[in-house]
């Protein structure tokens, strides 16, 4: 939208991909955490049912 308006259109449409880029792998990166904890956890608890 801001490139209709802006002479760095190309260079504001760049840098909402590498934005888009940067928050799609911060995603990436809390899930990968979130799914590694809840494994430890899950791992931790069956070790105790055991």
């Amino acid at each position: 939208m801001l490139q209709v308006f802006t002479p760095a259109g190309g260079l504001i449409r760049r840098f909402s991909a590498a934005a888009m880029v940067a928050v799609g792998a911060a995603l990436a990166a809390v899930f990968a955490a979130f799914f590694g904890w809840l494994n430890k956890r899950t791992a931790a608890s069956a070790d105790a049912a055991r």
